[in-house]
């Protein structure tokens, strides 16, 4: 068994919370106007430190054996979709917190006074429905996209295609089990590892198919990424 190298762990608490906080602002401007704002902010907090800390402590359990258990995977996905989801929040509260840095600083310069205007309660609006994006999109992922197979049929053409011959399939990748893909357009972290992560390429008469994967590993789920049976069709080009 591995020894446990703690010093990780305290940069993704402290990453973490740090953005717990500043999401927290946003939060704060939402539940403004509830007569249950104190109960809102209470169990934000409350959800947000028992994700957090439950997923620290299945890492710091999981790791040094690496066996990886349903409740490890329970807890990592929803750290991670809950992580995702804030950060997309947070990047929506960043620009209108630069504006309103820039609005002050111009006040300054022009002798006038006001202070710093407060947030805008359309803006954090704004904010959560872009977060609920990420948010369903990763429930759907954990819940029915690692399920939702698709067939994905491929004719490749050749001039001296035999009669008998002997043909391997080798090799997937899982498009880091993240993406977007409609129509021909398709994005994906993996192609920034890989220059071909998915589908069919050709290059000088050679082809390649690159299968999108059947299962997943790590994040227990996939979102646009979705598994894969592939059927592909040789033909002699006539």
């Amino acid at each position: 068994m591995r020894k446990l190298n703690y010093f990780p762990l305290i940069v993704l608490a402290l990453v973490s919370l740090l953005l717990d906080y500043y999401v927290f602002g946003g939060v704060v401007t939402l539940a403004a106007a509830s007569a249950s704002s104190s109960a809102i902010q209470f169990s934000y907090w409350i959800a947000s430190i028992a994700i957090l800390f439950s997923f620290l402590y299945m890492l710091s359990r999981v790791f040094p054996a690496r066996k990886f258990s349903l409740i490890f995977n329970v807890s990592f996905n929803s750290y991670l979709t809950v992580f995702v989801s804030k950060l997309v929040f947070a990047v929506l509260l960043l620009g209108e917190d630069i504006y309103r840095l820039l609005f002050t600083a111009v006040n300054l310069v022009f002798g006038e006074s006001g202070g710093m205007p407060g947030r805008s309660l359309l803006l954090s609006q704004i904010a959560m429905f872009a977060a609920a994006i990420p948010f369903f999109s990763f429930l759907f992922g954990v819940t029915f996209g690692k399920y939702y197979y698709r067939v994905r049929r491929s004719v490749i053409y050749a001039d001296d295609l035999p009669e008998e011959f002997h043909l391997t399939f080798s090799g997937h990748t899982h498009g880091m089990q993240f993406g977007i893909e409609i129509g021909r357009f398709k994005w994906s972290p993996a192609k920034y590892r890989y220059q071909n992560w998915a589908g069919l390429a050709e290059h000088q008469g050679r082809y390649l198919y690159v299968n999108r994967g059947f299962g997943f590993l790590g994040f227990a789920g996939r979102v646009g990424i979705w598994p894969e049976i592939t059927v592909i069709e040789l033909k002699r080009r006539s």
